[in-house]
């Protein structure tokens, strides 16, 4: 029969003298992927794909793909922010970022969720970040006194810390560095934390301090004419408004104040 007569015999039955009788396997065809360029072609192709998906990966997570597309900034920041500490960063102003975004986004249980996780991750000695924190959202929540306690703590650690520094030979300290900023930012949430409790000579004291070292903030010299008001020092108090007014001429809250004092700009 046809189909079981070898390739390598003739039709009678005897071997063709042009053919010579394999003694084993075929040789391999050669493959394109045998050329070395095509290999690396091959490589770089699936690293790019690889980048790809990861990159579409992030980005549906980020919401920058999808229906639920953030349509503002703020959603954008808070996507950004949350990916970053859920992966771990310990970048005390990527988790005060994230922080104050949800604040401010008010998602104020999230704030505190977030807060207690970065309690700890980052070392919070230097900058006390996530006291700052925790004070933002105690007073955003509107519990003041907490408020008055967290930030009054921050300060002092911040105090002590940089008290310590200036010990140690070589150290920024030393060398002029000052105090963490979020020494003054919660000094100043302190003060608002006062005059919200209506313990207005608290407040004036951390204002004056505050205004003691950045006179120039025109909006502190109108809360604290307004806390002046409070304790019937009005005098003071439009001292304060026109002293905001040599910083900005239309502020609002200065030219307020004035009027309800009766006198004139």
């Amino acid at each position: 029969m046809a189909g079981t007569q070898p390739d390598d015999l003739t039709h009678d039955g005897e071997s063709d003298p042009g053919v010579v009788p394999s003694s084993g396997p075929p040789p391999r065809r050669a493959s394109m992927f045998d050329d070395p360029v095509v290999k690396l072609l091959s490589v770089v192709a699936a690293v790019v794909i690889v980048l790809f998906l990861s990159t579409v990966v992030a980005a549906l997570y980020l919401g920058i793909l999808g229906s639920d597309t953030p349509r503002t900034r703020m959603e954008r920041d808070l996507n950004a922010y949350e990916f970053q500490t859920s992966a771990g960063t310990r970048d005390p102003e990527v988790w005060r970022a994230y922080i104050g975004a949800l604040v401010d986004s008010g998602q104020l249980q999230k704030a505190q969720q977030a807060v207690d996780r970065g309690m700890k991750v980052i070392d919070d000695r230097p900058g006390a970040d996530m006291m700052f924190a925790q004070a933002q959202v105690h007073f955003s929540s509107k519990k003041y006194e907490k408020a008055v306690e967290t930030a009054t703590e921050g300060m002092a650690a911040l105090t002590a810390y940089h008290e310590a520094q200036l010990k140690v030979d070589g150290s920024p300290e030393q060398k002029g560095q000052q105090i963490s900023q979020n020494y003054w930012g919660m000094l100043y949430l302190r003060a608002l934390s006062y005059v919200e409790l209506g313990e207005f000579g608290e407040a004036i004291a951390d204002f004056d301090e505050y205004l003691d070292e950045r006179g120039g903030a025109s909006d502190v010299y109108v809360l604290r004419g307004d806390a002046k008001v409070e304790v019937g020092d009005e005098a003071g108090a439009e001292e304060d408004y026109r002293t905001a007014l040599n910083f900005i001429q239309d502020n609002k809250g200065a030219l307020d104040g004035l009027e309800k004092l009766g006198v004139k700009p």
